[in-house]
This record gives structure tokens, sequence and C-alpha cells, in this order.
């Protein structure tokens, strides 16, 4: 039983360290892109009702609430002058392509997320 205890008390650390991680990785972005700010946390919890209105697992729940939080990480790694230019990020209703490519193939690479 007391194995059992630190273990739960070990996965409840993890959940608590994976949440503030992303957490800080939303704010970065939001930071680089003020513009756009609280997008994300709407995003987040837009996804959650969805998530939760189907059903789904808790893990995934949650897993789909940070990948909401997340979803404009890109932003990190794409240069200040286009991220300020909010009329060319507008006019076409995309930021340029590669830089997300760039930053998303970078992150699937170190990163790997089941939702459970």
């Amino acid at each position: 039983m007391i194995a059992e205890d630190e273990l739960r008390q070990t996965v409840e650390k993890l959940r608590k360290v994976t949440g503030a991680t992303v957490q800080a990785m939303a704010q970065t972005v939001e930071v680089r892109d003020p513009y756009t700010a609280g997008h994300q946390k709407r995003v987040s919890t837009l996804a959650r009702a969805v998530a939760t209105e189907m059903n789904l697992p808790p893990g995934m729940i949650e897993g789909i609430g940070m990948a909401g939080n997340i979803h404009d990480i890109n932003k990190i790694s794409m240069p200040a002058e286009i991220l300020k230019n909010t009329s060319a990020k507008h006019c076409s209703g995309k930021l340029p392509l590669r830089y997300e490519k760039n930053c998303c193939s970078c992150l699937s690479s170190c990163l790997s997320f089941d939702g459970s």
C-alpha cells in the first residue's frame, strides 16, 4: 500500500509539473504575440467543453485542454516583426507556414503525449 500511495503522489506531482510547464509555454506565446492574448485559453476552454460533451476519458480531456493552451506554440520561433505586423497576419489570415512546420516538427520529435 505504501508503494501505491507513493506512486499516486508521484503521478499527481508529475501532472502538476506538466500543467505548470504547459502554462509557462502558453504565457511565453502570449508575451511574444500580445495582440492575440487570451486566445489559447479560450481555445482550451472550448476544446475541454467539447471533449467533455463527447464523454471522453478525463486524461484525454486534460490532454486536449493542454493542447489548446499551446496550439500556437509555433509563434515562439517566429521573428517579432511578423508577430507585431497585425495587418499582415489578418490580410492573409495565416502566419508564414515555414515557421509553423519547423517549430512543430521539432516539438513533435521531442515530445509525446498519449492522453493517458
